[in-house]
């Protein structure tokens, strides 16, 4: 659902211009962005929300923004993505981020716990695909149209 101020400006937009995929674009890659600002935060935290560790949300999220940009990535860059796709995916099927712990007696509560070493591995992967898909956003036009700060990115 668009915002207000969404709503105002598609609503003075003249006729022939009313759908152009390439602000819809922007408003797709603005919300994603904003959701992988928030997995930031705790990476390792359960996100209710989606129903998913955040730190699988965040590899979804690059995922999306790869969606929004493949259409313009070379041979070589699709083929250096799918290897930081396949390793990821390899990592995730084989290894156990987060494992939930319930206690055997009453109150049987659940704990969560981070093999940290796991952890670490999976986040340099994560971390450099982000980047990775940054720097072709940023190439092909679809980032910081001034060439901002890596800071300006998220």
């Amino acid at each position: 659902m668009a915002s207000n101020n969404e709503q105002n400006y598609l609503e003075n937009l003249p006729d022939s211009v009313k759908y152009n995929d390439g602000f819809f674009s922007v408003l797709r890659m603005h919300d994603i962005k904003r959701k992988i600002n928030s997995c930031k935060i705790n990476p390792t935290a359960f996100n209710f929300n989606e129903n998913i560790w955040n730190y699988e949300l965040w590899i979804n999220c690059i995922e999306m923004i790869l969606d929004e940009i493949w259409f313009k990535l070379s041979g070589d860059e699709r083929e250096e993505i799918s290897e930081y796709q396949d390793s990821i995916n390899k990592f995730m099927s084989e290894c156990v981020i987060v494992e939930v712990k319930t206690q055997t007696v009453y109150p049987y509560k659940k704990n969560e716990v981070v093999n940290k070493t796991k952890w670490l591995k999976i986040k340099k992967l994560i971390v450099n695909y982000d980047r990775l898909v940054r720097d072709y956003m940023d190439k092909y036009g679809f980032g910081n149209p001034d060439g901002g700060t890596e800071e300006d990115d998220y």
